[in-house]
């Protein structure tokens, strides 16, 4: 990997101007697109997470081509504050940071012993610290916190050949521990999606807003399945089957009551469900559910969902990117399940999504994996003012 002490900047902003208001005193908005250059021809980069600070600026976790983490901080117009590169035992960060006590935190794996390791993040210079060294979750592919504060983590037991999820408490005690038995060998898929040397497959963890249900996507029984959980114990409480490894839920966001908002890929086909029912307590089929293919996906793309109230509306918003390289977002109305608009961000060079998040200013703040020259990878931002996001849905 590249000597990341050289990473400079090399593309500024595009766009500064002032939102249009009544109220003249209002702060101008910035819009920017930058690219963070290194001088390594052969570095590569996976933007993982990208989270708004409270100082105004983005923090932006990413894997490098050895799986290793890189943390990147910006400024509120995106100009780099300072890079760090995390200490070269952890490798596979997931993408999540997690906010604990007004702490910052990232999880990862020791590359020797399996086991999941916590980080806590400075904030002020990227140093990072161990936090938790959890050496019963091996494998760690998931994580997200719960609406009561804990935290899920799914890992996988190449022992007993299982997925397990583990239930902390936010000082990252266990609470419980849950396996759910595979039967057929999937190391190798999880080993190559963690190195990066395969198929990138979408483990994630989650919670109803309620906190009545937990549930992850992970392997179960013969399949890639979106599982729901008991809560206080882990017990398995429904499934919703995918086809082996070659249909499945690729993203998944709870609305409200049983709705969720989906994503699903069946072989090299991607469709949206933007209000769909689920039924905790049933056994069901993904391919299913009746939803909106958009051939214009790539078959591997990430796709990453958020809601956001715009416009005073609430609005579920799908990131992720095209077969043409571009990054596109779909905006649904959240009551009706209807598309309102589509925006396609990148022309010039090929994009791939890595996040998205909203920030407070009601803009939109995206990471990416952009290709110079069309070859060489690199870590880039862009930001949309809340005028421009406002523009989108009128």
């Amino acid at each position: 990997m590249a000597d990341l002490k050289y990473l400079i900047l090399i593309v500024g902003v595009i766009g500064l101007w002032s939102c249009e208001s009544d109220d003249d005193s209002e702060a101008p908005a910035t819009s920017f697109t930058r690219v963070y250059d290194d001088p390594e021809f052969s570095s590569t980069y996976d933007p993982l997470t990208v989270l708004p600070t409270e100082d105004g600026g983005y923090l932006l976790l990413a894997a490098t081509e050895q799986w290793n983490p890189l943390l990147l901080k910006t400024d509120q117009d995106g100009q780099l504050t300072w890079f760090s590169s995390v200490d070269e035992a952890y490798v596979n960060p997931l993408a999540e940071f997690l906010l604990i006590n007004d702490s910052i935190y990232l999880v990862c794996m020791n590359e020797v012993t399996l086991a999941t390791e916590i980080l806590q993040v400075d904030i002020s210079n990227g140093t990072t610290k161990s936090t938790a060294t959890l050496e019963a979750i091996q494998y760690p592919l998931g994580a997200s916190r719960t609406p009561d504060g804990s935290l899920l983590i799914l890992g996988y037991n190449r022992e007993s050949r299982s997925s397990t999820l583990s239930k902390l408490s936010p000082s990252f005690a266990p609470e419980w521990v849950a396996e759910y038995s595979i039967e057929e060998d999937v190391e190798e898929d999880i080993i190559d999606h963690l190195a990066r040397t395969g198929n990138q497959l979408p483990f994630f963890t989650g919670a109803s807003a309620d906190g009545a249900v937990y549930y992850f996507n992970g392997f179960n029984n013969y399949t890639l399945s979106l599982n729901f959980v008991n809560p206080t114990s882990g017990e398995l409480t429904g499934t919703l089957n995918g086809f082996r490894k070659e249909g499945f839920v690729s993203a998944a966001k709870h609305l409200s009551g049983s709705q969720f908002a989906m994503a699903r890929r069946t072989f090299q086909a991607s469709a949206l469900l933007p209000s769909t029912e689920v039924g905790y307590q049933a056994i069901a089929n993904s391919g299913d559910l009746a939803a909106n293919d958009f051939p214009e996906i790539a078959h591997d793309a990430r796709v990453i969902i958020k809601t956001v109230d715009l416009r005073g509306k609430p609005t579920v918003v799908y990131g992720t990117h095209t077969k043409t390289q571009q990054l596109v977002f779909y905006f649904y109305d959240q009551e009706g399940g209807n598309l309102v608009a589509s925006y396609h961000l990148g022309m010039t060079d090929p994009y791939q999504l890595g996040d998205f998040n909203f920030t407070e200013d009601g803009g939109l703040v995206v990471a990416a994996e952009t290709f110079l020259l069309g070859r060489f990878s690199r870590l880039c931002l862009f930001k949309l003012s809340a005028r421009e996001v406002n523009q989108i849905v009128e």
